[in-house]
């Protein structure tokens, strides 16, 4: 009976000192989990798609918690009719396949910066285009984002509006995952992006880099514009790489991208490729604004990641 009791309390003790150590194991894997955040601050709802999505899912893949950052209301899309809809409710559902798409992709939230100035628009975020205001040339001239060097000697500044939103936001993701800024990976467009508020966001981005609240930045580039050449007259985009779905994780990794494309697309359309993408969006606001940037990336399923242009650190 002793023997029995004996074994009982060992064997109880034992069971204790597992359940203790596996507490112990899943909280550490926990914290270093918690360690490996990434950012996506992109300026429209879709350019995490079109231009990150295939980094989003391979973040995802090496374990990264990420999250995506929006800066505008998305609101001066030129698909937007008032006859269909108030321009609030236009900003919400693009917002919707925003949230639907960052989902697809394996974001585990949306945030939205906190916008100031005039330039306030839906929801608290900047008005879609407002986001090159006050960056300009010293002498005048409004030709903010020539080749993406906001931040040289010729030029005033980045937004101070924005740059001052989105280092609110990190530094609130960077908290809630008991973390420093300097541990975030943070993503945003590529400096030479065509798109003016793509690359305000961008320099926004490299700003906080050259001041070292954040130390790993990387820049991105979608299949739409990297084929087409034209952009920026043929410039081409020094030391980028492709970053294709199919080395990641291939069969879930397309579905993800497949998924998330189809978030933008108005319900029953259908991409005829060869691997067909039914839309899911109530009005497809995403896919009617851009279609052949959803479509190149639809037959390339990669972003491209950019290298960094030269940054003076302060």
């Amino acid at each position: 009976m002793v023997e029995q009791r004996r074994r009982a309390v060992l064997g109880y003790t034992g069971l204790v000192l597992f359940l203790i150590a596996s507490c112990y194991a899943l909280y550490n894997c926990g914290s270093a989990a918690a360690s490996k955040v990434a950012v996506f601050v992109i300026a429209h709802q879709d350019d995490e798609t079109l231009s990150m999505g295939a980094a989003i899912v391979g973040d995802c893949n090496a374990g990264y918690k990420v999250y995506v950052l929006l800066c505008t209301d998305g609101g001066a899309s030129g698909v937007w009719d008032p006859n269909e809809m108030s321009h609030d409710a236009f900003c919400k559902a693009r917002y919707a396949e925003l949230v639907g798409a960052s989902r697809a992709l394996g974001a585990v939230e949306v945030m939205r910066v906190r916008a100031s100035g005039p330039s306030v628009g839906w929801g608290g975020l900047f008005k879609d285009s407002s986001l090159n205001l006050g960056v300009v040339k010293k002498d005048g001239a409004a030709s903010a984002g020539y080749y993406g060097n906001d931040l040289g000697p010729a030029y005033s500044h980045v937004n101070e509006a924005l740059c001052g939103s989105v280092e609110a936001s990190l530094k609130s993701i960077a908290a809630d995952n008991g973390i420093q800024t300097q541990q975030l990976r943070v993503g945003a467009s590529c400096h030479m992006d065509e798109h003016p508020d793509h690359r305000a966001v961008c320099q926004a981005v490299l700003q906080l880099y050259s001041e070292r609240i954040v130390s790993d930045v990387r820049l991105y580039l979608g299949p739409g514009q990297w084929a087409g050449s034209a952009v920026y007259a043929g410039t081409t985009f020094p030391g980028a790489r492709e970053l294709g779905v199919t080395t990641i994780t291939p069969e879930d990794s397309l579905n993800r991208l497949d998924a998330a494309i189809a978030c933008y697309m108005p319900a029953g359309t259908l991409i005829r490729a060869y691997r067909p993408v039914c839309g899911e969006s109530k009005y497809g606001i995403g896919y009617r604004s851009v279609e052949s940037s959803f479509d190149s990336l639809h037959a390339d399923k990669c972003s491209y990641r950019c290298a960094l242009p030269t940054i003076k650190m302060d």
